[in-house]
């Protein structure tokens, strides 16, 4: 009987590295984990790329810790721990911690790349959080950042499509509906049309007939619809003003995205798998 090769530390971090390039991070981190493990000196490429493969699965919470214990236990990976931990913590939808990640790259190393790097996309996430001032304020880092800070101060100060709250509300309160559908949102406008409309004749007929036929019944159903109306008419107000408020903040994002789009550019990256660590001292 022929004994299956056994499984070492090299062994566990080659199979872990050939599992990541094709494209299987949740198997890759097993293996990197065990390479760990299974080794007695440091391995911090194996424990680096173990917490991108938690990123890549969109696991970003578990990322963000992995990434901060990789980074206090080997100093050299400051800078690339750091800034995947903002990424990572952005992801999840934590942009203020984001900030705080890349502002402790600027301070541990001022004057470098990396630090000028930070700085320009803590100002970019600035304004993600619409702190627009204190953003446009910090964009322009200079040097390499120059032409770059300016193109993408200019997308930013392009024009989008924003709607007014007051002038909706004031459009449903004259005609409902009317307010939603200038905000963009048509089949809302609709809707409130065709329900206040609809309640409102279902009320005058009521009354009418009530009055002609004097049916006490028919007058009160009358009231009751025309109160109903009303009520139907004050809240589409108030969804039109809402729903105007609802289309600036898309109109914003979309805007935001445009803007981060041209800017964020490949070259910005700090991927944790491109990192040599095979020279290092254990």
């Amino acid at each position: 009987m022929i004994a299956p090769p056994a499984v070492d530390a090299e062994l566990a971090i080659r199979f872990a590295d050939h599992l990541l390039r094709g494209d299987d991070p949740f198997n890759a981190l097993t293996w990197y984990r065990l390479g760990s493990f299974l080794s007695e000196e440091p391995r911090p490429g194996a424990e680096l790329r173990a917490a991108w493969c938690y990123e890549l699965g969109s696991r970003y919470d578990a990322a963000e810790a992995a990434y901060i214990a990789v980074g206090e236990r080997y100093p050299q990976l400051a800078e690339v721990t750091g800034w995947r931990a903002a990424m990572a913590s952005r992801a999840a939808g934590r942009v203020g911690m984001a900030r705080v990640y890349l502002q402790e790259i600027s301070l541990d190393a001022p004057g470098t790349p990396a630090a000028a790097r930070a700085q320009w996309m803590e100002a970019l996430l600035a304004i993600e959080q619409g702190q627009d001032a204190y953003g446009a304020a910090h964009l322009d880092v200079g040097g390499a950042y120059a032409a770059r800070s300016a193109e993408t101060l200019a997308r930013l100060q392009a024009p989008y499509r924003v709607v007014s709250p007051t002038g909706a509300g004031v459009m449903s309160a004259v005609l409902p509906g009317s307010g939603q559908v200038y905000a963009g949102h048509w089949g809302d406008g609709v809707m409130a049309l065709l329900t206040t409309a609809g309640s409102g004749a279902l009320s005058y007929t009521l009354l009418r007939y009530g009055a002609e036929e004097d049916r006490g019944w028919a007058k009160t159903a009358g009231v009751s619809f025309g109160t109903l109306s009303g009520f139907f008419w004050a809240s589409e107000v108030l969804g039109a003003v809402r729903g105007a408020q609802r289309a600036n903040r898309l109109s914003r994002s979309h805007h935001l995205d445009e803007v981060f789009a041209a800017a964020i550019t490949p070259d910005l990256e700090v991927s944790a798998e491109a990192v040599d660590t095979s020279a290092w001292p254990a």
